[in-house]
């Protein structure tokens, strides 16, 4: 049986559960000697605060600092949500810690609008982000709104069936020709920039696109479920990053209990949330 993430006392370090606290206040230029910090600094907005890691911003914001050093002092070996930029990447794996960015399969992205507009979440300045992203960059269904998941009633869904979700972040197909290709090519940019895995978040797809029957667009397999579509996308992916190293590490988050889509990872994390004093 393959491992579940929750323990306390795992090696390992989710970024969103805030596991590595502050070595001390103020701006990067204040890390104490001889620390890395973990994180690339870059603007905070009011309505991140509270998050352990915004990856819009590509920064952790546990705090204002914490240490690659730290991290390895204490024996932890795995290191997800990270921010995928190369420096990083380099200087975990100096430390011996295998760091996994942050990736999900049931989105897509539409690059033309991710502008840092306001959405229902705030304004956020991901678009450069996105466009900058090993892997997000493969998922751009501006160029292919065929990419995008049906509802029942003919409209596009919508993230968590939110239509205030983030600008320009949209519900995948897993089903939609080319999609499952893109997925792979993205995790290969993000191993070939030095990650050792990824952590692959919302393991829960919709269980149905409506896209052929309402003549939307075409399905790979018109015999299966949305949700088979996605098992097959996600075990391709898992396939192809351990075809890269045996070694590499596929984190799932389902939400508690990834059933039959452990297939398609290594561990699973049951996802909570903590308040922060």
């Amino acid at each position: 049986m393959k491992p579940f993430v929750g323990c306390p006392f795992a090696r390992v370090v989710l970024g969103c559960l805030c596991a590595v606290r502050a070595l001390a206040a103020g701006d990067a230029s204040a890390t104490p000697p001889g620390y890395l910090p973990y994180f690339e600094p870059g603007p905070a907005f009011p309505d991140e605060v509270n998050r352990a890691y915004s990856v819009f911003d590509d920064v952790y914001m546990c705090g204002k600092h914490g240490s690659l050093g730290e991290l390895a002092s204490a024996g932890v070996t795995l290191l997800s949500h990270v921010p995928f930029r190369a420096k990083l990447l380099e200087a975990a794996r100096e430390r011996k810690i295998k760091v996994l960015p942050y990736v999900s399969l049931i989105k897509v992205v539409d690059l033309a609008r991710c502008d840092g507009s306001k959405s229902g979440s705030g304004t956020h300045t991901y678009g450069v982000l996105w466009k900058d992203h090993p892997f997000w960059r493969e998922l751009d269904c501006s160029k292919h709104p065929e990419w995008r998941l049906v509802n029942a009633k003919g409209d596009h869904e919508r993230p968590f069936h939110s239509k205030s979700y983030w600008a320009g972040v949209e519900m995948s197909c897993c089903n939609s020709p080319g999609l499952p290709e893109a997925y792979i090519r993205g995790v290969k940019g993000l191993i070939a920039q030095g990650a050792c895995g990824v952590f692959v978040d919302n393991v829960h797809p919709d269980k149905h696109c409506h896209g052929p029957k309402l003549g939307k667009h075409e399905h790979i397999d018109p015999t299966i479920t949305h949700t088979d579509a996605y098992y097959r996308a996600l075990v391709a992916v898992y396939r192809a990053i351990k075809a890269m190293s045996p070694s590499h590490v596929v984190i799932l988050n389902a939400g508690g209990g990834a059933g039959r889509y452990l297939d398609g990872g290594d561990m699973d994390m049951f996802e909570t949330s903590s308040s922060w004093s």
